[in-house]
């Protein structure tokens, strides 16, 4: 016969962690303080719990939502297998929602999930027009494929920004008035073009410039004014170009 025992260890509260071997000293069986007889049920989902006089099975939250309900907590920088556990759980389910949920721990290291408090009118408008900022940003770059005019040359387009102006000037500079040179127009194609035809192609860049900044704070406004979340949802950050072409 075997002087040792199979039990089920479970943690200080009561949360089954693992087996361990109980030794017998004649017919008794020198059980530890954290370990039990009782063959836990294990089941998938479920945390096993030692409820003093049997093991019960506990359903693991799969929810933000439910872990809230459940008030489900640990030490984050605690130890042990159940708190690495819950650790492990309360990170996944965030990470699964992070719009709506997140982590805290509080000042004694307590870890839980808490909801997102919905953002204020005001905080969704600094965000929109932060957006605004950022994307009419690009257009004040050196370089920016983005940027382009549909010119009254030809009906062809353009890049307009501040590195094709900064080419259009350097060609009207040293242009004769009766020569030609080659362009390339935004598709990549060559264009033949007069030093007349490059000053007024760099004219309509520059009004393009000024079109899209008054876009902007057209944006800024309307986004500034609204009195709802659904008017502000409503408002697209969007620019056009300019388009010089148009029929007589």
């Amino acid at each position: 016969m075997s002087n040792t025992k199979t039990v089920y260890r479970h943690d200080s509260e009561g949360y089954y962690i693992g087996t361990s071997l109980a030794q017998y000293v004649g017919d008794d069986l020198l059980l530890p303080s954290d370990c039990v007889e009782a063959q836990p049920t294990l089941k998938n989902g479920y945390w096993s719990k030692w409820s003093g006089s049997k093991w019960a099975n506990e359903k693991i939250p799969t929810t933000c939502d439910e872990s809230i309900k459940k008030n489900l907590t640990c030490i984050s920088n605690g130890h042990g297998r159940h708190n690495y556990e819950v650790k492990t759980l309360l990170e996944s389910l965030v990470a699964a929602d992070p719009e709506n949920y997140r982590i805290t721990v509080s000042e004694d290291f307590v870890m839980s999930i808490e909801a997102i408090p919905e953002k204020t009118l005001e905080e969704l408008k600094a965000e929109k027009l932060e957006a605004l900022t950022a994307y009419a940003g690009q257009f004040d770059q050196y370089k920016c494929d983005d940027m382009y005019v549909t010119s009254s040359i030809g009906g062809y387009k353009f890049n307009a920004d501040i590195r094709s102006q900064t080419n259009m000037q350097g060609l009207i500079d040293v242009l004769a008035d009766d020569a030609t040179t080659l362009y390339k127009d935004y598709d990549n194609e060559f264009r033949t073009m007069t030093k007349a035809d490059l000053a007024v192609l760099k004219s309509e860049c520059l009004q393009n410039g000024q079109y899209l900044y008054q876009q902007k704070w057209t944006l800024h406004t309307k986004i500034n004014a609204c009195t709802s979340k659904e008017e502000l949802d409503a408002i697209e950050i969007k620019f056009e170009m300019l388009e010089f072409n148009h029929a007589d």
